[in-house]
């Protein structure tokens, strides 16, 4: 189990590698500065835009939403991902189908070895 936040930002990388493979074209770019924007990762191929935010945090809200829905608009991403701890909790508002009514994926990362 990912004891550090860095633990899990390694995790997510690792995870993000797999389902986005360099063998099928697909270029990740940590840490992605664009303005006064910086998101964890942007993931392309083609015209296919990404971004992704890893969230080590106690509970998920709306906020953390509303900021990948600002790396969407900032980075012309067609997608948000968001890969939280097993740990996580979402918060009392209805935060997945506000995600998916956005087009964000929340995704609980377990981190077992």
């Amino acid at each position: 189990m990912a004891r550090s936040w860095q633990e899990f930002q390694d995790l997510v990388g690792r995870e993000i590698k797999y389902l986005y493979p360099e063998s099928a074209s697909w270029k990740i770019e940590p840490q992605k500065p664009l303005g006064e924007y910086r998101v964890d990762y942007f993931v392309y191929k083609g015209t296919q835009r990404y971004v992704i935010d890893a969230k080590w945090v106690e509970r998920l809200e709306k906020s953390d939403v509303d900021q990948v829905i600002e790396y969407k608009k900032a980075y012309n991403a067609q997608k948000g991902i968001i890969f939280i701890a097993p740990r996580t909790e979402l918060s009392p508002v209805d935060l997945t189908a506000y995600a998916v009514a956005l087009n964000i994926e929340i995704i609980p990362l377990s981190t077992d070895p």
